[in-house]
């Protein structure tokens, strides 16, 4: 049962192992999404690719829209051609990709920059800490005391492992 609705949900077994697995695998797939421009900076004086990953982030967002591109092709083809499509959301929808952009490309320079043991963890978990405030704050979704605590400790858990994650780089 999902507690975060005035009626609450029952969910099966079987869509909710299949929504763990696919958090996994895309939890995968996040986590090593800088992997191979890494190892191609921290390797360019022996391959000859550039050392800096600014070179990459083209082929990067290039990549989001084609598989975006894919997905949706897909999407349209199982709906026989008939996608639903709201025209409302399309300049947000387009103003959020730049965003995003924008977002992945500091990210790049974050991670070059700083050490990446420090940089990774804030980078990919603070976005999150922030879009949880919002969504108490600002749309309301989160209610009810026993939601309310439970992110209050995921948030507390987060910041408490970033700041080790920091600490522990430090040589005294």
């Amino acid at each position: 049962k999902l507690s975060f609705e005035d009626n609450e949900i029952r969910i099966s077994n079987l869509k909710r192992i299949t929504a763990i697995l696919l958090t996994v695998f895309v939890g995968t797939l996040y986590g090593n999404m800088l992997t191979p421009i890494n190892y191609l900076v921290a390797n360019s004086s022996q391959t000859g690719y550039p050392a800096s990953v600014s070179s990459y982030f083209f082929s990067f967002c290039f990549g989001a829209l084609l598989t975006s591109t894919i997905i949706f092709m897909v999407y349209s083809v199982a709906r026989r051609n008939r996608p639903f499509i709201n025209p409302e959301l399309t300049m947000p929808s387009l103003t959020s990709g730049m965003i995003y952009a924008v977002a992945t490309y500091c990210f790049f320079l974050a991670n070059q920059h700083l050490d990446q043991t420090i940089a990774y963890p804030i980078l990919s978990k603070a976005p999150g800490v922030v879009v949880s405030l919002w969504a108490v704050f600002l749309f309301n979704e989160i209610k009810g005391c026993r939601d309310l605590a439970t992110l209050v400790v995921g948030i507390c858990t987060t910041i408490t492992g970033i700041a080790l994650i920091s600490v522990s780089k430090i040589h005294f």
